[in-house]
Parts: structure tokens; sequence; C-alpha cells
């Protein structure tokens, strides 16, 4: 008979934690750059572990009203936005997704990453054709 474990979330590293929720996960830097995507990320965007690391998320990304959004959160603001985005994966098929972006401030008070959190829709919500 195996014994079972109680998990507690404290024990849990972060990194562990945002592996496992279901919703896609994508850091960026403030010039775009792809720095980590969960593995959530990876199946909807079609992608290898390795492959979004280093891209630039504006290639991927179809459709999208953030990009005013955040460079205005880079020079100024640290509020968090969310808005419908579309996403191309790797075969070339489009995803849309719920998307909220948090810009992550260092202890200057600057903005150094983007967390950009994906929750997937249907593929013809908001962005027809």
């Amino acid at each position: 008979m195996r014994a079972s474990i109680k998990m507690d979330w404290r024990t849990l590293s972060l990194s562990e934690i945002v592996e496992q929720i279901p919703v896609g996960v994508v850091i960026t830097r403030r010039d775009g750059r792809i720095d980590f995507a969960n593995a959530r990320a990876h199946m909807l965007l079609g992608a290898g572990e390795t492959l979004l690391a280093g891209r630039d998320i504006a290639l991927i990304r179809t459709e999208s009203r953030f990009a005013p959004a955040r460079a205005q959160a880079s020079r100024q603001g640290h509020a968090q936005w969310q808005d419908l985005s579309s996403w191309r994966t790797l075969s070339g098929s489009r995803v849309c997704a719920l998307e909220t972006i948090v810009p992550m401030v260092d202890e200057d008070g600057e903005v150094r990453y983007f967390v950009h959190f994906l929750q997937q829709l249907s593929a013809t919500a908001m962005f027809p054709g």
C-alpha cells in the first residue's frame, strides 16, 4: 500500500506552481524577447520546450492592441491590462487567447519584465478569418 504524502503549497517553488497551472505563462524582457514559457504556453503555441526562448513575442502574436500600452507601461505606469490577442502557432494555425500582462518592477521601480498569462479561447473568437 502506497502512503499518501500531504502536499503543502508553501513548500513548492514558484516554478513548480507556474508549470502546473492550466494557463499559458510567458515572461518577456522589455524588448519583447521571451525568457520563459511554461508547458501550457508551449502546448498552446505548438512549440517544443526550447523553441520559444529568445524569440520576439511580436513575431508570434499576430493581433493585439498591447504594443502601445506595453510601451507606455515601460515608460511610466505599472498597471496590468487584459485584452484578446491572436497567436500564430509554429505549425501556422491561429490561436485566440485572453491575455493578461503584468509588468514586473525591480527594486528601483523600473519595469524589467512582463508576465503574459494566456487563456485559450475559441479559434474564431474576435479574430475571425
